[in-house]
């Protein structure tokens, strides 16, 4: 399962079309809400979430992906919730935590795992200035 995080605030497209393109592959995909069932993204386009963050138990395989925009990231990062399966994702081999610009400066770092590449919070092509502190 991949659940895609929607805080209010989220950016509509990197949440929406990631759900597309995966739907379309027959990926199951959960939109989870954090703060309600209609979240409103940062270009005021309010789409119901399939589930509330809250009911999320994360299972071997799963991903959790974070779409950008500021308002969403401060909403995830304002989320115990969400921040447990940032957490969880972030530091359990067996799952997968994937972002788009949307990595809450409070959440540990990006993970690093073996064979795999890192995105330390100073490098351009793994953060935007906001996130790196620039």
């Amino acid at each position: 399962m991949v659940y895609i995080l929607l805080g209010s605030g989220f950016e509509e497209a990197e949440a929406l079309v990631t759900a597309d393109v995966l739907r379309r592959a027959d990926v199951p995909v959960t939109l989870a809400g954090i703060g309600g069932e209609l979240i409103t993204g940062a270009h005021g386009i309010a789409v119901r979430a399939d589930a509330p963050v809250e009911s999320v138990k994360l299972k071997e395989d799963d991903m959790v992906v974070l779409p950008g925009g500021m308002g969403g990231v401060a909403s995830i990062e304002g989320s115990g919730p969400a921040m447990a399966l940032i957490r969880q994702a972030g530091t359990d081999v067996r799952l997968r935590l994937a972002r788009r610009s949307g990595w809450p400066p409070s959440a540990p770092p990006p993970p690093c795992w073996p064979g795999r590449a890192c995105c330390p919070r100073a490098s351009p092509a793994c953060a935007t200035p906001a996130w790196r502190g620039s």
